[in-house]
């Protein structure tokens, strides 16, 4: 639920439409009710926002890839090759979900769409994605 108090209301209603995506800027809140809404502050230019950077890519490993050691050498590899700035996370395979776990912070890679794809082919791989 969006709270608009009357004042943001008059100043950016003319810039939402019905059935479309705005960028709006405020915080959540709970109301009377105590129920949790979001606070409208203002409505924010699409046009004027700035992309952020990629900082996380996550891979889940192929349950074949957790038999040997071996298997995830050159996945390794493949992550160290490209430097970058973002934190590796790995999704393992569990018989009731899976763990998620944090990389060590001297193992980070590139999140460019050509090393993603380069991990993506990897063969103990199952699905990469970034954050």
């Amino acid at each position: 639920e969006l709270v608009f108090f009357a004042g943001v209301w008059e100043a950016f209603s003319r810039k939402i439409d019905n059935d479309q995506i705005a960028a709006l800027q405020g915080f959540p809140e709970y109301n009377r009710e105590g129920k949790l809404c979001f606070q409208v502050e203002s409505v924010l230019d699409m046009n004027q926002l700035a992309e952020r950077p990629l900082s996380e890519v996550h891979i889940r490993l192929a349950t074949k890839a957790l038999v040997r050691e071996e298997t995830l050498l050159p996945l390794k590899d493949c992550i160290s090759s490209h430097g970058g700035n973002c934190t590796v996370y790995f999704h393992l395979p569990r018989e009731c979900g899976e763990v998620v776990i944090k990389t060590t912070s001297s193992l980070r890679t590139s999140g460019q769409d050509i090393h993603i794809n380069e991990l993506k082919d990897a063969a103990c791989v199952d699905e990469v994605w970034t954050e």
